[in-house]
């Protein structure tokens, strides 16, 4: 015998759900509460109901909750409801945040690299309109006929004519063949006063580098760079051997070694007078040894280790380029001092500056400035 058709109705009274024969037979009851005493309007069939009351107070209550049947369907959906809501506001928020994050992020880094280009465009324009008029500012001193003229080209003017005219006597001289080709450039104005440097090749091949420094609207050449000036000659220094008389070059400089202990635990250097021509060197000094409680220990161990560090970087500057690595040029005073023994040993009495500009490459600050 088949099972009655059955369904489920909502007991008005006690707010329960049961199962029960359809139609309800007369005089049936609720199963949980057994109360029916309007049983047509008190039941309910769940089918014919469009809204049903859940309290929260018969929840997990046998028979009594709605979500046995309805209410369970319809807390997951609000809860699911919930979770969507609470997804899109998580993600408005998020987005929001990052559309914001890159507004403030993105933007300054676009105007730092807009400035960053700015700065190279001006940079170049420089480069170029201070090379066209630097180097043909070179060009008229190689064509000067004497030295009253070349003074015109050159820091220091009518100073240096007796310089230009004596010049014979500490220095190898060596004039460029024409044509001349730029070989490499640069620009800066952190020193003294703007410079351009340059690296020029003659007819021949030999490559000289040429610094012009700009005062005010005129271009001119440091000499004293250009030809390595210094004022006494470096053969007759190193043969003299005069004690206490100190003398001033612009030299090569090589560390020979650093050790520890003994007779090692000393500073030794090689000095070198340069030629002309970048990058090339003659007559070697005697070793100079500089002892660690010297002020120029530490200065020049410094410099010496940043050339090797610079070696690997890309530097704007020119001048320098084609030194042999482990070189620095320095401009130092050096004089002579008897030795332990019969023999006369050279002795480092001043390092004047770790470059051979006539000029100073850093800009110097008044005290006002400096503060």
């Amino acid at each position: 015998m088949s099972e009655p058709n059955t369904q489920f109705y909502h007991c008005a009274i006690c707010n329960s759900v049961f199962k029960a024969p359809m139609p309800l037979p007369d005089g049936e009851v609720c199963a949980n509460c057994g109360r029916a005493p309007f049983a047509e309007q008190a039941f309910n069939s769940i089918s014919e109901m469009e809204n049903v009351f859940d309290s929260g107070a018969s929840h997990g209550l046998p028979g009594q909750d709605v979500a046995d049947f309805v209410s369970m369907q319809k807390a997951k959906r609000q809860r699911q409801g919930k979770w969507v809501i609470a997804l899109w506001l998580l993600l408005l928020v998020v987005g929001g945040g990052i559309v914001f994050y890159n507004r403030e992020i993105e933007k300054p880094v676009g105007e730092e690299l807009s400035g960053l280009v700015k700065q190279e465009q001006e940079y170049q324009k420089n480069l170029a309109t201070s090379t066209g008029e630097a180097f043909r500012v070179f060009n008229k001193f190689l064509l000067a006929r004497d030295a009253n003229e070349q003074s015109e080209y050159v820091v220091g003017g009518v100073r240096k004519i007796l310089s230009l005219e004596q010049h014979e006597n500490s220095i190898d001289l060596v004039v460029p063949s024409r044509p001349l080709k730029l070989i490499a450039n640069s620009y800066s104005d952190d020193g003294e006063l703007p410079r351009v440097e340059l690296i020029i090749e003659d007819a021949r091949e030999r490559n000289f580098d040429v610094v012009m420094w700009k005062d005010d609207s005129k271009w001119l050449l440091d000499w004293e760079q250009y030809v390595r000036y210094a004022q006494d000659d470096w053969t007759r220094f190193l043969v003299d051997k005069s004690i206490g008389s100190p003398k001033i070059f612009r030299l090569y400089v090589r560390r020979r070694h650093i050790g520890t202990g003994g007779e090692h635990d000393k500073l030794q250097l090689i000095f070198y007078k340069p030629k002309m021509e970048a990058g090339e060197r003659t007559q070697e000094s005697p070793r100079v040894d500089v002892p660690p409680d010297s002020p120029f220990f530490t200065q020049l161990g410094t410099a010496f280790d940043t050339e090797i560090n610079r070696k690997n970087e890309v530097q704007k500057s020119v001048v320098g380029r084609l030194d042999k690595a482990g070189l620095l040029r320095v401009k130092v005073t050096l004089d002579w001092q008897q030795g332990t023994d019969d023999n006369r040993v050279m002795v480092l009495k001043g390092l004047d500056s770790m470059h051979w500009f006539e000029l100073d490459p850093v800009k110097v600050l008044t005290p006002a400035q400096a503060q």
